[in-house]
């Protein structure tokens, strides 16, 4: 039951896709007719026009009829297939779920499905209303505005490209924090106990000191009885890995135990909100790595799409003066008040 369901599916998809495809001879009319539609009725006299597109001469044997006439050839089936799955490569999935033979037949028969709907709308001259009209001529408006940006994109992101030398700055400060760079997190072992002024933590960390601090045991242990003979030990916290995603720990001190040259050793860091953390730095174990060779085109395909959106940008208002593109700000200030939209806080990354 499952599977008769995708198929089905297939079956009403696979039209809908083919408008999508590129050669189709309609958009190609459409493009040769640009300049000459300027009213309703031009649309209404071009469009009826469409009937004498000249169509290729099918060439393959013939696989499907309507009236008696050849409408699909094997030929014309493999180039619709062709042309779908460039336009939409991830269908290729469908040949594995359905097999090869099944999905020529899909093909077939959403191709007749569509020469059917094509014969209807023309039979009933529903393609000379004016709602039909009016729907055509947004659709190739829409077309070709999406062409159009995509053109203009190609033409005007050209010059943006991305070295080498500046995905490797990219990824030596930014490798902590790019998704799947890291292959083991690192950090620093710690653990402290804080004070309201730093009289009182430079005196803690002088204690500790002096009771030694040559190795990690020692200096955990020392923590901790010097905390207990002054009835602090309560206040005493076990940090864990201190690494730049420790949420618990306040960005201040973290920063400072991150930076710290040696361990074990002691450290009086001063936290955001003006507190002293008497911090022992118990052990450091650095952060691997995916190497840059093994992501570099990964870092360069980022950098050059954050590049071209610069680009754009920057073409883009370059036009704006150049094409004297001017806004109504009053009207514009007018639309402030009860009913307009928040402001949205757009983040593309």
């Amino acid at each position: 039951m499952n599977g008769s369901y995708k198929t089905q599916r297939i079956v009403y998809t696979l039209p809908l896709l083919l408008l999508l495809l590129p050669g189709c001879a309609l958009f190609d009319w459409f493009s040769q007719k640009t300049g000459e539609v300027t009213s309703s009725n031009d649309l209404v006299t071009a469009t009826q026009d469409v009937e004498t597109v000249e169509v290729e001469e099918l060439t393959g044997d013939p696989l499907v009829w309507m009236d008696g006439k050849i409408i699909v050839t094997s030929d014309s089936l493999l180039d619709e297939r062709t042309k779908l799955f460039e336009a939409q490569p991830q269908l290729q999935q469908i040949v594995a779920l359905i097999g090869e033979q099944e999905l020529n037949k899909n093909l077939a028969e959403g191709l007749a499905n569509q020469a059917v709907v094509d014969r209807y709308i023309q039979d009933k001259n529903i393609d000379q209303r004016a709602d039909y009209l009016a729907e055509v001529k947004q659709g190739y408006q829409a077309v070709i505005r999406m062409v159009n940006m995509k053109f203009f994109q190609d033409d005007h992101m050209r010059q943006a490209s991305v070295s080498d030398a500046k995905a490797r700055e990219y990824y030596e400060a930014q490798k902590d924090i790019l998704p799947g760079v890291v292959t083991q997190q690192g950090g620093v072992q710690a653990m402290g106990i804080m004070f309201a002024n730093k009289e009182d933590a430079d005196v803690f960390k002088a204690e500790v000191q002096a009771m030694g601090d040559s190795s990690e045991e020692m200096l955990r242990t020392s923590m901790m009885t010097l905390a207990d003979s002054k009835g602090i030990a309560v206040d005493l916290k076990d940090f864990g890995t201190v690494n730049i995603l420790s949420p618990a720990v306040d960005a201040a001190v973290k920063d400072q135990v991150l930076g710290v040259a040696s361990t074990p050793s002691v450290m009086v860091a001063t936290a955001s909100d003006g507190t002293h953390w008497v911090v022992a730095a118990l052990d450091k174990n650095p952060t691997e790595y995916r190497s840059f060779a093994e992501i570099k085109e990964d870092i360069k395909q980022l950098l050059m799409q954050e590049e071209q959106g610069k680009q754009f940008e920057e073409n883009m208002n370059r036009l704006r003066g150049e094409y004297k593109i001017t806004f109504d700000d009053d009207y514009f200030a007018s639309q402030g008040g009860p009913g307009m939209m928040p402001p949205m806080d757009m983040d593309f990354e």
